[in-house]
């Protein structure tokens, strides 16, 4: 496992020197993500929360950069990805807050996320911000709320995985709140 994790940020240490090399704020934004997520991983949360924070200044800078010679399509797409990393950038925010126990901090990052994604009608993106606040809320009827708010989602859009982490939430959810027969 330790030479995984050795080829792992050997791999986003190349990204890293092929999006400055480049000089793309988009690439620089996402590397910064998948790095904020290995930081989280390996429970390095500061550092984690510092790459959320610096793929947002990338991406602040790809939006104040935006080329408006490019086509309109193009463009559109652009806006869409930039919007689509902002909604990752935060949710590791917010993720990486919740893992830490600040869970204010984090539920403002999963509301900003979440706003974005229903903004967008990114639906997948949706249902995972209802997620994050279903583990960063401190109420547990907040807590089912949200649960049950982002299940149906997970189902609209076939995603499994986050059903089932869905379902496993809500369950215990349901068992600490002593609600065996729902």
């Amino acid at each position: 496992m330790q030479r995984a994790r050795e080829a792992q940020v050997g791999d986003l240490t190349t990204l890293q020197d092929l999006a400055t090399t480049l000089n793309d704020p988009i690439k620089r934004a996402q590397v910064a993500v998948e790095q904020g997520n290995y930081l989280r991983d390996i429970s390095d949360f500061s550092a984690a929360i510092t790459a959320a924070q610096q793929a947002l200044t990338w991406i602040e800078q790809a939006r104040l950069g935006a080329n408006y010679a490019t086509p309109r399509d193009e463009a559109d797409q652009q806006s869409a990805d930039l919007v689509r990393l902002e909604i990752d950038a935060r949710y590791l925010w917010g993720m990486t807050l919740d893992f830490e126990g600040d869970y204010a901090g984090a539920c403002i990052q999963h509301e900003l996320a979440l706003a974005l994604a229903r903004e967008s009608g990114l639906r997948r993106d949706e249902a995972r911000c209802l997620y994050g606040l279903s583990r960063s809320s401190d109420a547990m009827s907040a807590d089912k709320a949200y649960l049950e708010a982002s299940l149906p989602i997970y189902r609209e859009v076939g995603d499994q995985a986050g059903e089932s982490l869905c379902l496993n939430q809500l369950g215990y959810c349901l068992l600490v709140t002593g609600d065996y027969e729902a």
